[in-house]
């Protein structure tokens, strides 16, 4: 019987031993092993998105005279904010074609957001003119080589008869 209790005080030793080792070595280990490998597959996801990314960009350089003349398009729909002459030249010569006489007060220190958050630049113009030469000044910035809208027009009847005065803001997306 005494040889029977030290055969069970040995197993439960050696049973508490491996659990301990178990919870305190090899759970962990295990652990880390997983955690190791889930980085692993997360940085080679990342390197494989470079890898494509750089594919991307390779082809870009290659096709960049394709794109380069639309390029150059686009930024030109934009307003300097820093030198803003060519877009008021731009207004006083449609102004001029359209047959108005205007007044084009610029704002520049009113940068602000629109157009979904992108910066413009505004423009108070007052303008006088037949009301259908009005009408053609506006769809002449409408479709000018600037992205903009027309907001707050105002109009009314000139103390000249055949005339009318109208107040409006010019909202331009610039660089």
């Amino acid at each position: 019987m005494k040889n029977q209790n030290k055969i069970y005080i040995i197993v439960t030793i050696i049973i508490l031993i491996i659990l301990i080792l178990i919870m305190f070595l090899i759970y962990p280990a295990l652990k880390d092993i997983k955690s190791i490998s889930e980085q692993i597959l997360l940085y080679k996801q990342q390197v494989i998105s470079i890898n494509g990314q750089n594919r991307e960009f390779d082809n870009f350089k290659k096709r960049y005279d394709n794109y380069g003349y639309n390029l150059e398009k686009v930024d030109k729909l934009f307003v300097n904010s820093k030198d803003p002459v060519d877009f008021i030249q731009f207004l006083e010569k449609t102004a001029r074609d359209s047959g108005i006489s205007n007044d084009i007060k610029l704002d520049v220190s009113l940068l602000s957001k629109g157009f979904n958050s992108w910066p413009v630049i505004n423009s108070n113009i007052y303008a006088t003119g037949e009301f259908l030469n009005i009408l053609k000044f506006f769809e002449k910035l409408d479709t000018g080589p600037y992205l903009m809208r027309i907001k707050n027009v105002t109009i009314k009847k000139s103390r000249q008869e055949p005339l009318v005065e109208v107040t409006f803001l010019v909202e331009a997306i610039t660089k």
